[in-house]
């Protein structure tokens, strides 16, 4: 009957826009954090730390009021690993520890990366 088939195409249409903003929503938050920390890792290596540390915080403000949406579509326990390793940067904001914070700053790019994919691995 008709009103099944408009039903069906009208269900296939909403999954279809859903899948396509959950794939602009996490390729946007991806691309934020990973560059909030390919830009922190250039301000650590030019010795501005100070600039480093204001990335950092704007990378944690953003992660704060998106960290909800994350969870939405992927696993939290993928969006918890992502917030601790933003939080363990700040530790390694200064000169001694700059091997560490480089290191730390692609793990955490690659964690954010990682629960994207897993998302889409899921769905």
């Amino acid at each position: 009957d008709m009103r099944r088939t408009i039903a069906a195409v009208l269900i296939f249409v909403f999954a279809l826009g859903f899948s396509a903003y959950c794939e602009i929503y996490s390729a946007r938050v991806t691309q934020t954090l990973c560059g909030s920390a390919q830009a922190l890792k250039q301000q650590a290596l030019a010795g501005d730390f100070a600039a480093a540390e204001a990335t950092l915080a704007h990378a944690e403000e953003y992660f704060s009021r998106h960290r909800a949406g994350l969870e939405m579509f992927s696993q939290r326990t993928g969006v918890g690993a992502i917030a601790v390793s933003l939080a363990g940067l700040r530790g390694f904001l200064n000169e001694e520890n700059l091997p560490d914070l480089l290191s730390e700053a692609d793990r955490f790019c690659a964690q954010v990366q990682a629960a994207r994919h897993l998302f889409f691995a899921v769905f």
